[in-house]
């Protein structure tokens, strides 16, 4: 299973195996439809397609959004689980804990993980999911470390390889920093630069910024959710152990804030004193290679 999932191949033919629901493509911005934009909406989907975009589409830019793990799994356990009822919860809540805690997360319907190393932290209980108030809670542990940890682990190894491509080049962006007043302005002036829009007046980003008036989900399923809570307090304080365990156990660069409660990672826009990726020194070789690519990618632009 680990093997298959991680097997390259053309875009064409990977981005068959995932549902047309779990994407969406809109035209690129000016009407040109040279520019697609993709946002995968499956678990872990972004580190996955990423690593094939980045072959198949090597000028393609790409960023990766952000926020804080509570927040996220609330949010989307409110949605997922809108019907649960007093009695369903607390029959799960039940049903979970008669599994021994380092057994619990190996019976989670999701797995294997995208990320390998999560996954057997996960089990053995480093990042102790287990220990969710049910196995929905669980679930929702994983989907969101999964999406990160696969991400920072698809970035570090790009850079292991020494490559300079759209994923080595990419930009994140914490949720939190696009969406205050205070500096939502110049993260997204930032973003639409590195994804190719520019603004040459300021009537263009005020146009951009007049956007965050409009509440894109209005009258969606995603505005239809439970208004209790999905997280316990015993949720939220093992998400934020988790969140500030994740760095030394996983080793990649997460910086935890506020004891867990949020993070920063590496190139986020915005955001000061970022976490950084490792970086190798190339070979004698490696720079040999990165000479001759660049000479012939020279040669064929002035053919």
């Amino acid at each position: 299973m680990r093997a298959a999932r991680r097997c390259r191949g053309r875009f064409s033919e990977e981005s068959s195996a995932f549902p047309a629901a779990s994407q969406t493509w809109k035209v690129g911005w000016a009407g040109r439809s040279g520019n697609p934009a993709l946002n995968p909406k499956n678990i872990n989907g972004g580190a996955f397609l990423a690593d094939i975009v980045a072959v198949d589409f090597p000028k393609s830019t790409m960023c990766f959004m952000y926020r804080s793990a509570e927040k996220v799994m609330d949010s989307f356990g409110r949605l997922l689980c809108a019907g649960d009822d007093a009695a369903t919860i607390e029959a799960e809540r039940a049903d979970w804990r008669s599994t021994p805690a380092l057994m619990r997360v190996a019976t989670l319907p999701m797995l294997p993980l995208y990320a390998t190393a999560l996954e057997d932290a996960a089990t053995a209980g480093s990042l102790p999911f287990g220990e969710a108030s049910r196995a929905k809670v669980a679930m929702e542990f994983c989907k969101w470390f999964d999406a990160v940890v696969s991400w920072l682990t698809l970035v570090q190894r790009r850079h292991d390889e020494q490559l300079d491509d759209p994923v080595t080049r990419a930009v994140a962006i914490r949720y939190d920093d696009f969406v205050a007043e205070a500096s939502r302005e110049d993260v997204l002036v930032a973003a639409l630069r590195h994804l190719g829009g520019f603004f040459e007046t300021d009537g263009d980003v005020a146009k951009a910024v007049a956007v965050f008036d409009v509440d894109s989900q209005a009258g969606s399923a995603m505005t239809r959710h439970s208004a209790a809570p999905f997280l316990t307090d015993a949720d939220r304080t093992l998400a934020r152990r988790c969140v500030a365990d994740a760095a030394k156990v996983l080793k990649l660069p997460l910086k935890a804030l506020d004891g867990g409660a949020n993070l920063l990672l590496p190139n986020s826009l915005g955001a000061k004193d970022c976490p950084t990726y490792k970086t190798v020194e190339p070979t004698a070789f490696q720079k040999f290679q990165k000479k001759v690519g660049a000479f012939e990618e020279n040669n064929c632009a002035q053919s």
